[in-house]
C-alpha cells in the first residue's frame, strides 16, 4: 500500500517502526555490521557469554575485556583504530592476559596463527607444538605454516625437541 494513502496514525506508526529499525542497525553513529564492531562484539561474546562455543577458551579461563571497552564501542574504536586491512583480526599479545589497549592489536591471520596458545599438557606443561607420545615414548614436534601443520619429528629428549621447534620457528617464521 502506498504510504501516502495510509491514515495519519498508521503513517506515524510506520515512521516510528522504521526509526526503531534504523536504531537497531546503527549504534554510536555506525552500522553494527562494520568489521570493527563485529570484532568488538565477538570479543565480548567470547569473554562473557557462557553459551558461546569458545567461552571455555576465553571467559572460562578468566580472560576479560577492560572496563573502558566492555560497554563502550567508541572507546574501543578510539584506542584500536580501524583494521589496517581486510582479513585482520583482534589479537592479544599475551594470550593469558585480558583484552586491554596495551595487550590487543590488529594482526593478519598468519601472525595470529603463530601467537596461539599452546595446548598445555598436564604432565609436563610444555606448549607450542610439543606433545608426549605414549605409544613410542618420544616427544612429537610440529609447527604451523599457513594452514598446514608440519611434523618435525620425534625426540627422546625434551630439550632436543624444544631446540628443534625453536630452530623451525626461526627458519620458517622470521
Amino acid at each position: 500500500m502506498d504510504k501516502r494513502k495510509l491514515p495519519g496514525d498508521q503513517r506515524l506508526n510506520e515512521k516510528y517502526r522504521l526509526k526503531k529499525l534504523r536504531e537497531k542497525l546503527i549504534i554510536h553513529g555506525e552500522s553494527k555490521r562494520t568489521s570493527e564492531y563485529i570484532s568488538w562484539s565477538g570479543m565480548k561474546r567470547r569473554c562473557y557469554n557462557i553459551n558461546d562455543q569458545d567461552y571455555h577458551l576465553y571467559g572460562g579461563r578468566g580472560i576479560k575485556v577492560c572496563k573502558r571497552w566492555k560497554n563502550n564501542y567508541l572507546a574501543f574504536l578510539n584506542d584500536m583504530g580501524r583494521k589496517p586491512k581486510s582479513g585482520y583480526s583482534l589479537d592479544r599479545i599475551n594470550f593469558n592476559d585480558n583484552y586491554t589497549k596495551k595487550n590487543t592489536r590488529w594482526i593478519d591471520q598468519l601472525t595470529q596463527t603463530r601467537n596461539r596458545r599452546g595446548y598445555l599438557k598436564k604432565d609436563n606443561g610444555t606448549t607450542k607444538g610439543l606433545s608426549w607420545r605414549k605409544d613410542n615414548k618420544k616427544w612429537s614436534v610440529r609447527i604451523g605454516m599457513g594452514y598446514k601443520n608440519i611434523n618435525l619429528g620425534a625426540y627422546t629428549s625434551l630439550k632436543e625437541a624444544k631446540r628443534v621447534r625453536k630452530q623451525a620457528e626461526l627458519r620458517l617464521w622470521v
